[in-house]
């Protein structure tokens, strides 16, 4: 059998052996090659900073209706189905992607930057992090995680909580927002003028969502 002696040769002997699947074979392990396909076509849909900043300016309007209209925010945290005992509960809501429900983009902000802000604070990582806390070891809550440090990265360069309420929708659009465009979102966040009105929301509503991860933080510990 083939040993190859370094990484690339592994790389290049694999390429080789894909490239020479027959039609069959490529069905046959279609679920083995999935992963590396969905992770590279990932990385081909890459947002840059103003990309991501002209979608979320897009959603704002959606975000600032929700807030005035609903007003008090705790009704939607005691209200929540926080799952059974056997996993953690802030699970229940990490993973939501695309959807068109406020409530749930306000669970799912709160649940990311609980568990962001909790490994922090055990000075861990995500997946020992993961096995501890009771939470489900796929790749998919992985990666959510990783997501969620971003927005937590803009917070700090902010000073405001209440990013993550602003850019609640499109929380799931980090994933396709590549490390080094976040320090250029938060420059331009902080001075370009075009995005004042998701700075000024960021800082206002900043008070609320603390109050909110208080309350939620509570409810997945009881």
């Amino acid at each position: 059998m083939y040993q190859a002696t370094s990484r690339h040769e592994q790389i290049l002997y694999a390429l080789e052996i894909v490239s020479s699947l027959t039609d069959d074979e490529l069905r046959e392990y279609r679920e083995n090659i999935k992963p590396a396909h969905q992770r590279l076509s990932r990385r081909s849909r890459s947002l840059d900073a103003m990309d991501f900043l002209d979608k979320a300016l897009e959603e704002f309007p959606s975000v600032e209706a929700f807030l005035y209209d609903q007003g008090d925010l705790t009704p939607i945290i005691l209200r929540a189905d926080y799952g059974s005992g056997d996993t953690n509960p802030a699970s229940a809501f990490i993973t939501g992607s695309s959807c068109n429900d406020p409530q749930k983009w306000l669970l799912r902000a709160l649940a990311r930057r609980s568990i962001v802000r909790s490994i922090y604070e055990q000075q861990t990582n995500t997946m020992a992090f993961i096995r501890a806390n009771r939470l489900p070891n796929t790749t998919t809550v992985a990666n959510s995680i990783g997501d969620g440090t971003k927005p937590d990265q803009l917070e700090k360069s902010l000073g405001g909580s209440g990013i993550w309420l602003i850019l609640m929708p499109v929380l799931s659009l980090f994933r396709h927002v590549p490390q080094p465009e976040i320090t250029v979102i938060s420059q331009l966040l902080l001075y370009d003028e075009r995005f004042y009105s998701l700075r000024r929301a960021a800082l206002t509503w900043s008070r609320c969502f603390d109050r909110c991860q208080a309350l939620f933080d509570l409810q997945i510990r009881m």
